[in-house]
């Protein structure tokens, strides 16, 4: 967990079948105005899956008034710590698909579909300690996440967007037969998907995905089987939830090549490349990733939050 700050970031999602997700986009903006909640929140005929940011009175606030609505009252929350909060402004949308898996896996019918069986953290460490040799886990998220964080002999793929993913599991189908094979990602949303589309392809035997994700293992195992820092989508970027001394790190400040994995968005906002980089080489490098974003004079993207980061 990170150290506590005045902000509460809570994550959450749900696949039910809304009738109606445009009267519910219409409830939550109503209730969340005039308060200073803000985060993106994506409806659709599948489901809810959200992120938002407050204090703790607004968090409890906004907790207590979706859990009135009836679809989502059994929604399970997971909550982090930040010292400001990390969202610009909050953003409630309708979408065909609250994760969009891609064309292969089109058909996939949440409602329908059978995902795999959930498996709390304390079971994914007891596979890890007492049957790794036939344990494989699979990282559902997209290549920058997984490069500052990952399970320890993940399974990992070179993609930089979730749906281009059901084209490398007829890939990985064959390696892991006979298997435990355990999905993961953030918070839980995309393996749920994902694991109704592996299973609709074939993968067989014991198919699991871990339940609340690597947030919520994270609470439970800080410093175990989970290496480096987790990538969120916020304006935090990444959390390093071990706060030891000597936590693993897995990757290295991309200008002076020593071990970091903070990950940053060039100060350049018509660049806006992702980097690892050290507090003291991004304040260097003025925040951007090369000489020429530092030379171009385009309007910086959500400016004051780059300015503090580089006091």
């Amino acid at each position: 967990m990170e150290e506590k700050g005045d902000f509460i970031v809570t994550i959450f999602y749900k696949y039910i079948v809304l009738a109606n997700p445009e009267e519910i986009m219409n409830r939550i903006k109503k209730f969340c105005e005039g308060t200073g909640i803000k985060g993106r929140i994506l409806l659709g005929k599948e489901g809810i899956n959200a992120t938002a940011g407050g204090t703790k009175e607004e968090i409890e606030y906004f907790v207590e008034e979706i859990k009135k609505i009836k679809e989502f009252e059994d929604i399970d929350f997971k909550y982090s710590d930040a010292n400001s909060n990390p969202f610009p402004k909050l953003k409630v949308k309708v979408r065909q698909e609250i994760v969009t898996l891609g064309p292969d896996a089109k058909d996939i019918d949440m409602s329908k579909a059978e995902p795999a069986n959930h498996i709390t953290p304390e079971q994914l460490e007891a596979f890890y300690n007492e049957d790794e040799e036939n344990l494989v886990v699979i990282d559902a998220r997209n290549e920058y996440e997984f490069k500052i964080g990952k399970f320890r002999n993940s399974i990992t793929t070179d993609i930089e967007n979730f749906r281009e993913l059901p084209a490398k599991l007829n890939e990985i189908k064959n390696q892991v037969k006979g298997k435990k094979v355990v999905f993961t990602c953030t918070s839980g949303v995309r393996c749920e998907k994902l694991t109704a589309y592996a299973k609709s392809i074939g993968f067989e035997g014991e198919i699991y995905q871990l339940n609340g994700g690597m947030q919520r293992y994270l609470e439970k195992f800080p410093a175990s089987n989970f290496e480096g820092s987790l990538y969120v989508f916020d304006d935090r970027i990444s959390v390093a939830y071990d706060k030891s001394p000597n936590r693993k790190i897995i990757s290295n400040c991309e200008f002076c090549g020593k071990p970091n994995d903070s990950m940053k968005n060039c100060f350049n906002a018509k660049c806006n490349k992702r980097m690892i980089a050290c507090d003291e080489c991004f304040k260097a490098h003025e925040g951007c990733c090369c000489d020429e974003c530092r030379e171009i004079k385009y309007p910086r993207k959500v400016k004051y939050r780059f300015e503090e980061k580089l006091k």
